[in-house]
């Protein structure tokens, strides 16, 4: 990815501007930000801005369209971001989020991630044993449920052959990772008879 010309300190300063904007614009909105990227080059930049709900319900339509809108006057009237057009995306992480800061992680405990690393995951856990080792092989990709995440380090419960492996994996070893999101089945529902009643007009309606 390729950014603007100029010393990393002028870089950090209007990035720091314009994450303190958007927090402010979508608190306003009952938000609050996941993260914020700033991806492209040329013509072809984006600020993109990813929100959830404050009370953690889900981000709608129009949480996004007022963020967007806010944010887009505040910028344009401080002529925040230096090297000129680009473009401005306002959504929700999603379901599948991926996980990049610590804070990210914290949030994530319990949900079922996927991450990969730089080496394989018996070379980051001296704590495995043998067995347990052979289970994992030379895996650098692996899913399962993160239970802890404490001192810059996950424990994911890795399965891998039918296997499941306790890990440790310093968060700085993580190349890409993500949320899994896991579509529950419920058992056959039992429908019992529709009783039938008669509306004012006399035709008969569903109860």
């Amino acid at each position: 990815m390729q950014e603007e010309t100029g010393s990393s300190e002028n870089r950090s300063s209007w990035r720091d501007v314009v994450a303190r904007l958007a927090a402010e614009v979508a608190l306003r909105e009952g938000c609050e930000i996941y993260d914020i990227e700033f991806i492209g080059a040329g013509g072809n930049r984006a600020l993109r801005i990813f929100i959830d709900k404050v009370d953690g319900g889900g981000v709608s339509i129009d949480d996004c369209a007022n963020v967007s809108r806010g944010l887009n006057l505040m910028l344009d009237v401080d002529d925040v971001i230096p090297g000129g057009a680009y473009n401005l995306e306002v959504s929700s992480p999603g379901l599948e989020r991926h996980l990049r800061t610590p804070a990210h992680f914290v949030r994530a405990k319990g949900s079922r991630v996927q991450i990969k690393t730089f080496d394989s995951l018996v070379n980051l856990d001296a704590t495995l044993s043998d067995e347990d080792k052979a289970r994992l092989g030379k895996a650098k990709q692996v899913e399962g449920v993160l239970t802890e995440v404490a001192d810059d380090t996950l424990v994911i419960q890795a399965e891998n052959g039918g296997h499941v492996v306790p890990v440790r994996v310093p968060v700085d070893k993580v190349t890409k990772a993500s949320t899994v999101f896991v579509l529950e089945t419920q058992g056959p529902k039992h429908h019992g008879q529709k009783k039938k009643t008669k509306s004012p007009g006399g035709k008969p309606g569903g109860q």
